[in-house]
């Protein structure tokens, strides 16, 4: 297939990442960089141009890139806030996008982004990548083929993430409510947020705590718990952490005929040869009449190329083909939507409903910015 002509705003590490990606696939032509740092971008646009053979011009912004002219789809890797901008100017224009997680970091936003997305018509992907990784595929289309029955609960510990003090102080942007709008729930747990919506589908009540421990000096959370409701009957508990060593990661789905728990990569199966409730209406006394000593195992459906290239190779193969996407851009405010409710239900004390009041966030998240923002 011809290339896409492709153009990269932001060349932060994950931008610099993606641009070498990319450059060594058929797939996509790189044809243009923008970051507001112009004199580095141009420093690595010259080292890209001298491996490629082919000089990549450097705007100082999506809007001069935009206006070039010189690109069909941009791949999005500025810091989060700027990305609704970016992302509707590049829709106005007609142009494909695929864009870094989170999407912003209010859901408001998210929504002008979708409505952008639907009136121009082009490919939107958004980056989560781990949708390919083949332990969490197998464990959707267990889910999915029924294997477990039912599905009745979701247990989901992501306190993985540690980060030291170092961390938030390296940048004056972290840490913050202007500068990340906020904490692990936006920074180091979206990927797993949309592995809940992507395992269990939508959610429609969250009752949350979220918290600053002492473990580090910042403004927004660095723990979160929530308790969720889904659409489909099932409920939930969701943890994630930057302040707790050693972390854990780990996934249980609970179902009436069995149970899947993922740690580490690892799938551990347990099965039974009916639904409790068929169990309930027989004579079995004992839950070890249930057992079932070879479980069902299904293979994923892996792509032959996963991560942050198999994502973006996904998106052009969407734009030339109509290869259907991995991760539907309109999807990505799922994961931002829980995140959001999280917040919202810690700071009101009670459960929110989805989909989620926008006033009330956004005017929750200004709130933030303006008490941190004022000279004490």
């Amino acid at each position: 297939m011809d290339p896409v002509r492709l153009a990269v705003i932001g060349l932060g590490g994950m931008g610099r990442a993606h641009v070498r990606n990319i450059r060594g696939s058929s797939c996509a032509t790189l044809v243009g960089f923008a970051d507001v740092d112009v004199e580095g971008a141009k420093a690595f646009a010259a080292e890209i141009s001298e491996q490629n053979g082919v000089e990549i011009p450097v705007f100082a912004d999506h809007e001069a890139l935009i206006s070039a002219g010189l690109a069909e789809a941009v791949l999005i890797a500025s810091p989060h806030p700027a990305h609704t901008d970016a992302a509707v100017a590049a829709f106005q224009a007609g142009l494909h996008v695929l864009c870094e997680k989170p999407v912003a970091e209010r859901v408001s936003s998210v929504d002008r982004v979708n409505a952008a997305a639907a009136e121009a018509g082009t490919v939107y992907s958004v980056m989560f990548q781990h949708r390919l990784d083949p332990d969490k595929r197998r464990l959707r289309r267990a889910i999915q083929e029924g294997v477990l029955g039912r599905v009745t609960r979701m247990h989901f510990v992501a306190t993985g993430s540690y980060r030291g003090q170092s961390y938030y102080d390296s940048g004056a942007w972290r840490g913050t409510w202007a500068g990340e709008g906020g904490g692990v729930l936006m920074n180091q747990a979206p990927h797993d947020l949309d592995q809940v919506y992507w395992q269990m589908g939508p959610a429609t009540r969250v009752f949350a705590r979220c918290r600053t421990t002492d473990v580090h000096t910042i403004e927004v959370e660095n723990d979160a718990e929530a308790l969720i409701d889904f659409a489909n009957g099932a409920v939930g508990f969701f943890a994630a952490a930057t302040c707790e060593r050693p972390g854990v990661r780990r996934i249980e789905i609970y179902g009436d005929r069995g149970i899947l728990a993922l740690a580490d990569g690892e799938l551990a199966q347990r099965q039974t040869n009916c639904s409790i409730r068929d169990f309930n209406r027989g004579d079995g006394d004992g839950p070890e009449e249930l057992e079932v000593a070879d479980p069902v195992v299904l293979e994923p459906d892996t792509p032959e190329v996963g991560g942050h290239l198999g994502m973006a190779e996904n998106f052009f193969r969407a734009i030339r083909t109509g290869e259907p996407l991995i991760s539907p851009g309109p999807e990505a405010i799922h994961s931002l939507e829980l995140a959001n409710a999280m917040v919202l239900s810690s700071e009101l004390g009670r459960p929110v409903d989805l989909p989620l009041d926008r006033a009330a966030y956004d005017d929750l998240a200004d709130r933030k910015i303006a008490q941190y923002s004022t000279p004490k």
